[in-house]
């Protein structure tokens, strides 16, 4: 209240009171501050309106509160984030100004690996993905991605191989840790087989080699080696002998699959005849017009066969026995004699040969007296 005094110039006064109200109606300054904030290891960050104010101020000087529309920050909020600071002063008027608050997250993720025993396919390859060695990395916000030093695996990776996990957050922030990764095949060979068949040698042997049965087998990887169950083979085994052929990978892997071997004999037995021989029927003294062998001389020479004699024998009737000419009885002519030699496989060889006999024995007269 306000009091009013009026006085003429005659020395007159007279008054009068009135109120007067005085408004205030000017809004506060504001002024903003844009921050720059970081996540915790929990993955949070916080502002608060001291930090955002930038000396805001009133004509009045009483400022009777300042709020901040968001003051806590999580991973969801990184990046550029518009906050709005309000300021009413103690007459009520209020202004508002914006910052721009930036979320950073600058803490690495933490890598965690384990190793790993990788099998390979029947290709030969395998694929590694970091789901297989990872062992539960972390990180404040989200991890956002994985890469490995090395992802594809071949046969020439078999045993150990150091591998790097590399994991990368939101941010881009990275860690990263090793792994062994023991590349194993277990996949076996795939055996193929082809029956053969294989003559003995002239010394009634023969060994077989494993490719002489190989019909092709593979493996994803390579094979390292191949065997027979059996592969020298002699007489004993003329026929069909079923045998197996093993094949080893060079991981180690071993397989096996059935082979028939077909054993025979091909080679004739071995004999020789005498030469053609010219005998006289003098020689055996005993004065026939014949010769009778005293002597095995007519007999073949150097019999032999790779796997043993079944029988020998000729084709003269005038033999005693069949497998030899020892007493045979030959008269004056020419008599070809064939002999046949057959072995324990039934294979035959024969020779041929002639004798000739010649009476050389004088006639012997015998007179008798007449009249």
């Amino acid at each position: 209240t306000v009091q009013l005094y009026l006085e003429d110039i005659f020395g007159n006064i007279d008054s009068c009171s009135a109120i007067i109200t005085v408004l205030d109606t000017l809004g506060p300054v504001v002024r903003c501050e844009n921050q720059i904030i970081y996540l915790d290891e929990f993955g949070q960050a916080a502002t608060t309106v001291q930090e955002v104010d930038a000396g805001s101020t009133d004509n009045c000087g009483g400022i009777k509160s300042r709020t901040l529309s968001e003051e806590a920050f999580t991973c969801s909020d990184l990046g550029e984030n518009t906050v709005t600071l309000t300021i009413e002063d103690n007459n009520a008027n209020q202004d508002s100004c914006q910052a721009i608050i930036t979320v950073l997250d600058t803490i690495r993720p933490q890598a965690n690996c384990r190793d790993f025993t990788l099998t390979l396919g029947t290709d030969g390859g395998a694929l590694l993905t970091p789901d297989l060695i990872n062992r539960q990395s972390s990180d404040n916000c989200a991890i956002a991605r994985f890469e490995l030093s090395k992802a594809n695996f071949l046969c020439s990776d078999l045993g150990e191989n150091t591998v790097t996990l590399r994991v990368f957050d939101q941010s881009n922030n990275q860690d990263s840790c090793q792994a062994v990764v023991t590349v194993v095949d277990l996949n076996e060979p795939e055996v193929q087989t082809q029956n053969i068949i294989v003559a003995l040698d002239e010394n009634g042997q023969i060994r077989v080699e494993p490719a002489q049965v190989n019909a092709g087998s593979t493996d994803n990887c390579s094979i390292d080696s191949l065997w027979l169950s059996q592969r020298d083979f002699d007489c004993s085994d003329i026929g069909p002998n079923l045998l197996r052929l093993f094949v080893r990978d060079i991981d180690g892997n071993i397989n096996d699959k059935a082979v028939v071997i077909e054993v025979i004999d091909t080679r004739k037995p071995v004999l020789n005849c005498p030469d053609d021989i010219r005998l006289f029927t003098d020689s055996d003294g005993s004065g026939n017009c014949e010769v009778v062998v005293l002597d095995t001389r007519l007999d073949p020479m150097n019999i032999s066969d790779n796997c043993g004699i079944d029988t020998v024998f000729h084709d003269f009737e005038g033999a005693i026995a069949q497998n030899t000419l020892l007493g045979a009885t030959f008269t004056p002519g020419t008599t070809k004699i064939e002999w046949t030699l057959r072995d324990n496989n039934g294979l035959e060889e024969t020779c041929r040969f002639a004798v000739e006999v010649i009476d050389n024995e004088l006639p012997i007269a015998n007179c008798k007296d007449t009249v």
